[in-house]
């Protein structure tokens, strides 16, 4: 309601500078005010349209969860520095997202040596290290190429997450990449308790992201999806 507002306003003082005036500069600030909601009104839509596909590619995913996984899937792992790092790995360990099942790539800050340390004593610990020089060396085959794109994306901050996630939302916003990839996950820390963090609140409020959290007082007051307390669930000694 606000947008059509916005829009309102904005077309109103166009007509308005129309009718005062014909010179050039009145029609130059017409054409613009036009050009602006033509694009809010396209980028609306289409952030719309986004959502619904996030919500049926969720759906589509739990029924087939069970199902053969396909060779030319992998999920990316957006690392924060310190503890977050250490959470995201345990949360991994824990099997409720089957990110074992699948290939793993890792997005990690320039400079971010202890996330680096970490993600390869996890990966060797599983015998998989080929999935982190898989990120250095990328393959030049048809798998490769049919990777080219993240299936999903999983975070749990801090903000870094939050600006991979809007890319991956503004690249599908514009066409650039298919809309059934990039399907970003934020799994909110277990030590938010009673509120979301300042990174959930971003991705809660814009609907870019599915927002799982630990705890069911959170779950209930956000109206999103409770995994439990998954980051005790791990395994092995992360």
């Amino acid at each position: 309601m606000e947008l059509a507002h916005i829009l309102a306003a904005l077309t109103g003082i166009g007509l308005a500078l129309f009718a005062i005036t014909s010179s050039k500069l009145a029609t130059g600030l017409l054409v613009c005010l036009f050009a602006c909601n033509l694009f809010l009104v396209l980028s609306t839509a289409r952030h719309v349209q986004l959502v619904g596909a996030r919500r049926r590619f969720r759906r589509s995913e739990q029924a087939s969860r069970d199902q053969r996984i396909n060779p030319y899937e992998y999920y990316l792992f957006v690392l924060g520095s310190g503890g977050h790092t250490k959470e995201m790995l345990m949360m991994m360990d824990d099997g409720y997202c089957s990110f074992q099942n699948f290939h793993r790539r890792y997005l990690i800050s320039s400079g971010d040596a202890m996330s680096t340390n970490h993600v390869v004593d996890y990966e060797t610990e599983l015998e998989a290290l080929c999935a982190t020089q898989a990120l250095m060396n990328p393959p030049a085959n048809t798998i490769g190429a049919r990777m080219r794109y993240p299936t999903c994306i999983f975070t749990n901050g801090p903000a870094t997450g939050f600006f991979v996630g809007l890319a991956a939302h503004l690249l599908k916003l514009l066409y650039v990449v298919p809309e059934t990839s990039m399907h970003i996950v934020y799994i909110e820390s277990w030590a938010r308790i009673t509120t979301l963090s300042l990174t959930g609140k971003l991705f809660y409020y814009t609907g870019i992201a599915d927002v799982l959290v630990q705890h069911k007082e959170v779950a209930e007051k956000y109206k999103v999806q409770y995994c439990g307390e998954i980051v005790f669930n791990a395994r092995r000694e992360i």
